[in-house]
């Protein structure tokens, strides 16, 4: 009862395996998707990562999910489009710091920012996954916390990047993980106009 990252830590420590891949105990994983994975990570990138549907509590189809169709680190910084399935080097997520157990939520958006911040990921656009949609997830039910925390580890990882005069603006409140990264000098001059 430690959270999310440190059961995360453990899990892979107890581990021997030199590749990861993350399964949520009530999700599936089609039969291809380990290799499939395996098949891009030889090209050696720190981490891959295919497409999901969404299924109901019992199993049903909702959708074929969302994705970002093309992975970059610019657009990883504005919101989490590494989603399942996700396979990443033991090696790469030891030399990243491991899960921060700490963060009561947005742990994973936390760990492949600083993963991308090492090395290069890339993206299977096959679904492999199948993600199952509950009234209890996370971020159905931890909303705020969730929120909070995704703009922590962004501004960390900003940070660690060395930039440091940036911030976060939120449009639209009630879409608050929708969000642009504005450099605080174009937002003061932004202010300094208005009121002329």
């Amino acid at each position: 009862n430690k959270g999310i990252g440190a059961a995360s830590n453990q899990a892979i420590e107890n581990g021997s395996g030199s590749i990861i891949v993350q399964l949520d105990g009530d999700d599936t994983l089609e039969s291809k998707a380990v290799e499939s994975l395996l098949h891009h990570m030889r090209d050696g990138h720190v981490c891959t990562y295919g497409n999901f549907r969404r299924i109901d509590s019992n199993g049903e189809i909702i959708d074929n999910g969302w994705e970002e169709a093309r992975y970059s680190r610019e657009r990883l910084l504005r919101s989490m489009i590494v989603h399942h399935p996700r396979m990443f080097r033991r090696d790469a997520w030891e030399k990243a710091g491991k899960h921060d157990e700490e963060l009561t939520n947005a742990v994973d958006y936390d760990l492949f920012l600083r993963l991308s911040e090492i090395g290069t990921m890339a993206h299977v656009r096959e679904i492999l996954y199948s993600y199952r949609i509950l009234a209890t997830s996370t971020s159905r039910t931890k909303h705020q916390i969730q929120t909070n925390n995704t703009f922590e580890v962004v501004r960390r990882s900003l940070e660690r990047s060395g930039a440091s005069n940036f911030d976060l603006h939120v449009p639209n409140p009630q879409s608050p993980r929708s969000f642009m990264i504005m450099d605080k000098r174009f937002k003061n001059s932004s202010e300094d106009n208005s009121k002329e």
